[in-house]
């Protein structure tokens, strides 16, 4: 369904930014099969700076076959862990996925909201979507790779102020616009990922239900993430200082974009290929690119849950290990490649990726 006004300041003057066409949501499957399209087009709100999705896709369709598992990286265990050491008391993770921040957490009480087909034992666990849910007040409340999935992101606000207690702590970490604009990450354009924050529209989002942020901490996840530190609202939200795009420098992007899709399907020809991460960045490049089995032979996937499975409209199979005649990987996380260098330590290849820009590693 296409939006009609900004989903933060309700704005109804949104500007066309560019667009990766129709694509199939993000799946991995036991046969190769095609499925139903919705496009993927930005708009860009000039009043309160949040590039956005055009269109909402249906959320129960986002998240049945939910395949990110956080506990299957360490780069990503690690950083969950210096989260869990800022927790206490009640502690409700929202979008709290396989549970490992909470594994780690040290909270009295802890409650996990999900939506997903995931489930793990050892928590209070409840399976719904965060605006939906009435439960204990908290001491702590964490929403960890999430904030920019929301289709009304004021009322999933509005619930974190309803739950925080008076001196309570809200730990949010996102992909923010920045990082995602200067590293060319078109792999993170994806029908859940509705959302690429300024740090001004998540002042605004942040101020106007009652909460200000009182720190930001940079980190590499993701590419690049920020670390938001949160409560009620007192004096207001510190500064952070933020390059501020123009619609024009936010339309150039998809032309940088293009370019390193070109540059990639020129040197794929005539070689062995082969990808390394079957993720929804992998996915939605991979159609975008229009690229299928004949030119990328397989993708390389750690979660053994994916093996023996294909890409969504892709048809590409995955597999748990590398090939002995694969002469590249082509890493989809690009956010992780020296982990992944370090791990696959005994590839004899090179390593290429198209993110920032094409280039043989």
């Amino acid at each position: 369904m296409k939006i009609l006004k900004c989903r933060i300041c309700y704005n109804n003057k949104l500007l066309q930014i560019g667009s990766l066409d129709t694509i199939s949501i993000s799946n991995f499957t036991k046969t190769p099969k095609q499925s139903r399209k919705y496009p993927l087009e930005t708009v860009y709100c000039q009043n309160c700076t949040l590039l956005q999705l055009a269109h909402n896709t249906p959320r129960q369709l986002l998240y049945k076959n939910y395949w990110y598992q956080s506990h299957i990286n360490s780069v990503i265990v690690d950083n969950l862990k210096e989260i869990a050491k800022l927790c206490r008391g009640i502690h409700i993770d929202i979008a709290a996925n396989d549970g490992t921040l909470l594994k780690y957490s040290k909270a009295r009480v802890k409650i996990a909201v999900d939506p997903s087909n995931i489930k793990p034992d050892g928590f209070t666990w409840i399976k719904d979507y965060w605006e939906n849910v009435t439960t204990k007040s908290a001491d702590t409340i964490t929403a960890i790779a999430c904030l920019y999935d929301l289709p009304d992101p004021n009322k999933f606000m509005k619930n974190i102020k309803a739950h925080l207690k008076k001196d309570g702590l809200f730990v949010a970490q996102l992909m923010t616009l920045q990082p995602f604009i200067e590293n060319n990450d078109v792999g993170n354009i994806c029908h859940e990922h509705l959302l690429y924050f300024s740090y001004k529209s998540l002042v605004r989002l942040y101020e106007q239900n009652g909460l200000e942020i009182y720190k930001v901490e940079k980190n590499v996840i993701n590419g690049g993430s920020y670390r938001i530190f949160a409560r009620h609202y007192k004096a207001g939200s510190i500064k952070f200082k933020e390059k501020e795009y123009t619609a024009e420098e936010l339309k150039d992007f998809f032309k940088r974009v293009e370019k390193n899709k070109k540059a990639m399907l020129a040197f794929l020809k005539n070689k062995s290929v082969y990808g390394y991460g079957a993720s929804i960045k992998a996915n939605t490049i991979l159609q975008y690119y229009g690229i299928d089995n004949k030119l990328l032979k397989g993708i390389v996937d750690i979660n053994p849950g994916k093996k023996g499975l294909f890409t969504i409209g892709t048809k590409i199979p995955i597999i748990d290990r590398i090939p002995a005649e694969c002469q590249y990987l082509w890493v989809f996380p690009y956010g992780f490649i020296d982990y992944f260098k370090k791990k696959e330590h005994k590839f004899k290849g090179k390593w290429i990726t198209a993110i920032p820009e094409f280039k043989i590693i």
